[in-house]
Parts: C-alpha cells; structure tokens; sequence
C-alpha cells in the first residue's frame, strides 16, 4: 500500500468510527475516546505517529511515518524472515497465503470484508 492510501483509509477509518458526524477526530475526539480504553487513541495517533494536538492527522507527518514504520517492522524480522508475512490485500492469492502463513484451513476463497474503507 502507498502511504497516500494508508492515510486515506486510516483517516476515513478514524473519522467514521471516532470523528463527531463523520469528520477527522480532532484532538478533544482523540482523547475522550473510549476505545479498549481512554487515552488509548490518542497513543495510537499522536504518542505513536509524533504528531501534535493541534493536528493530529498531520498528513505530511504520517505520510513520512508510513514507510518508516513498515521498514522497522522489516528490520526488525531480519533474523526471523519466516515470521514475517507481507501481503497485497488487493492481490488475488493474498488470503490463501495468509491462511498459509498462520497454518489453518479455511472454507474461503478471500477475506471477509466487515468494513472496508
């Protein structure tokens, strides 16, 4: 995935599921959230993408932050490349190398989708 399209998806997610009537959450939405637990959100966007109260969907901040994470998580798994699954959702083999991956049979031909964005 670009990280153009990371942060429209994550933004579009964001916003539908904690935003005030669809919008971006801003930063009161952020931190009153009471998803798995208050606070946790905004450790997600802000404390974890380095972005500030004052915008916390900074697009050029998370646009920088995208590759730089994926890269991490890369290097991380060096040693260990077995452990390390990296998949195209909109490939077609993309399910049934998941379902390879974490060694489980499975009567589907793809993902379920609950809610894509």
């Amino acid at each position: 995935m670009l990280p153009e399209q990371w942060y429209n998806s994550i933004t579009k997610f964001h916003a539908k599921q904690h935003g005030l009537n669809g919008r971006i959450p801003t930063y009161e939405d952020i931190i009153n959230c009471p998803y798995r637990s208050k606070g946790f959100l905004k450790r997600l966007t802000i404390d974890a993408y380095g972005t500030t109260a004052e915008d916390p969907y900074h697009k050029e901040t998370l646009l920088v932050h995208y590759p730089l994470h994926n890269q991490t998580m890369i290097d991380y798994f060096k040693d260990r490349p077995q452990d390390l699954l990296i998949i195209k959702l909109s490939d077609p083999q993309a399910y049934q190398k998941f379902i390879k991956f974490i060694g489980v049979d499975s009567p589907y031909d793809g993902f379920p989708w609950e809610n894509k964005t």
